[in-house]
């Protein structure tokens, strides 16, 4: 979640209200947290039956290199790194071409989890028939394993398809599918928006009761 044309209220907060601006961005974690904790709720216990193999380390590992080997290995299923590896990131700021943003994210840290929470964003069908799907085998040679990643796809939920984002004009974006962090977030955006913005609203009202001069537009 980025926070757009709030240049004015972020910089004075930070500069002169510093009290104001930990308590907002305190009140805005606490919105934030619920979308962290259902989306952990979304990765799943187990791995699918249909793709046990996943939990699996894959061949030639080396001893004590879990799935690492000559070759840069699938990684592997692991439900509490998945669940662990979701996490809440706070009050990151960059310029973009139209001022300031700070960015409050929720994100999937694990490679697993981001497997599955993107698998079959891009490509529903699997990858391309152009591109090749197999395992590597312990003497070095390519098995082709077509379907392979159709296959996959086909075990996981269903990817939530998010709507148009609250407030906003135009289509939304494929990126902002996915089965754990964006499913919370297309079920729950609505609400947490709501917490957010009154969360700025109050360290607003807090900054304009101690300056008359350098004031926040309310």
């Amino acid at each position: 979640m980025f926070l757009e044309g709030f240049d004015r209220t972020l910089f004075l907060l930070d500069a002169f209200e510093i009290e104001l601006s930990i308590e907002m961005n305190r009140n805005i974690e606490q919105a934030m947290k619920p979308i962290q904790m259902k989306a952990r709720g979304f990765m799943p216990g187990v791995v699918p039956d249909a793709i046990k193999n996943w939990s699996r380390p894959p061949t030639g590992a080396l001893p004590g290199h879990r799935g690492a080997n000559v070759y840069r290995s699938f990684p592997i299923f692991d439900s509490a790194e998945m669940k662990s590896g979701i996490q809440y990131r706070p009050g990151l700021q960059k310029q973009t071409s139209r001022g300031f943003t700070r960015a409050y994210a929720v994100t999937n840290e694990s490679a697993a989890g981001a497997i599955f929470e993107t698998a079959g964003r891009k490509h529903p069908g699997g990858i391309p028939s152009k591109s090749r799907s197999g395992v590597r085998g312990e003497d070095g040679k390519f098995y082709p394993n077509p379907g392979a990643g159709e296959r996959f796809i086909n075990a996981l939920p269903p990817i939530s398809r998010a709507g148009r984002p609250v407030g906003s004009k135009g289509r939304s974006k494929k990126n902002a599918n996915g089965r754990a962090i964006f499913r919370a977030w297309n079920e729950d955006q609505g609400r947490v928006l709501g917490a957010v913005m009154k969360a700025i609203e109050k360290a607003t009202i807090g900054y304009n009761s101690k300056h008359t001069i350098l004031r926040i537009p309310a």
